[in-house]
């Protein structure tokens, strides 16, 4: 967990929860996303919350994913923004908007290839 007490523990909670379990007894560790994968694999914890490009690194070395806490937690959970000023192009904004929302429209119809890539 790179920040406790955040989206990151409370939505891991939720998932657990929607699973069936009881997330009471979960421990949780602040460390930096970069240092988790090797934390996993030394044995210093049972498992880790990270985002990609952590969670394609993790992977590669062998680890395995239980679940999807955002998704689990609240399907079309906003965990990102973009930001410009009015400076900005908007035929840029528009394009990028555009891109970003086909990528998204994308991923919601392909989860199984989006998770495996």
């Amino acid at each position: 967990m790179n920040q406790l007490r955040n989206i990151g523990d409370t939505t891991v909670r939720a998932s657990v929860r929607k699973a069936g379990g009881d997330p009471s007894g979960i421990e949780f560790v602040e460390l930096a996303f970069p240092d988790a994968p090797a934390a996993l694999q030394n044995g210093q914890v049972d498992a880790i919350w990270v985002v990609e490009p952590f969670v394609s690194q993790a992977r590669a070395q062998g680890a395995r994913p239980v679940a999807w806490n955002f998704a689990d937690a609240a399907p079309g959970l906003t965990v990102a923004m973009y930001f410009t000023t009015s400076k900005t192009d908007p035929d840029l904004v528009r394009r990028f908007s555009a891109a970003i929302n086909e990528s998204l429209r994308y991923a919601d119809s392909h989860p199984g290839e989006v998770r495996r890539s």
